[in-house]
């Protein structure tokens, strides 16, 4: 008779995992961190390689998020190809720039009163290379 072990059996991390994206999916190694996890996405789904990394994330069972400082406690306990759905979060909204009203009238005549005037005598000789008094 085998002696039986006090200790319980310990499972060993998932090799690879199956991301699904947009109704496909795709066998990737199981990363250690979450910025590995990002590159295997990317690889493995072209069109995410425009997208903002930061636009990436991961769930579990289709509802748990699964959030960077947590990434490998979570995935060295799921099964060997555990699914993970990989979604994008939405772009943020740019707001448009706020419209700004002149309050200040020109104290001065008009860049276009500027132009129709004939320049001063003085600046005149400056501009000839003859010598101001």
């Amino acid at each position: 008779m085998a002696a039986e072990s006090s200790e319980p059996a310990t499972k060993s991390p998932p090799q690879i995992l199956t991301y699904y994206f947009n109704d496909e999916c795709a066998w990737v190694p199981a990363a250690t961190t979450y910025e590995e996890a990002l590159s295997h996405a990317q690889d493995a789904f072209p069109e995410l390689r425009s997208v903002s990394r930061d636009r990436i994330t991961y769930h579990l069972n289709k509802k748990a998020r699964i959030t960077p400082p947590v990434w490998w406690p979570i995935i060295k306990d799921v099964n060997n190809c555990g699914n993970v759905d990989v979604r994008l979060r939405k772009e943020p909204e740019v707001a448009a720039p706020p419209e700004y009203v002149n309050t200040i009238e020109p104290s001065g005549p008009s860049n276009d009163e500027m132009r129709s005037r004939p320049p001063k005598a003085k600046s005149w000789r400056w501009f000839t290379g003859k010598c101001c008094s």
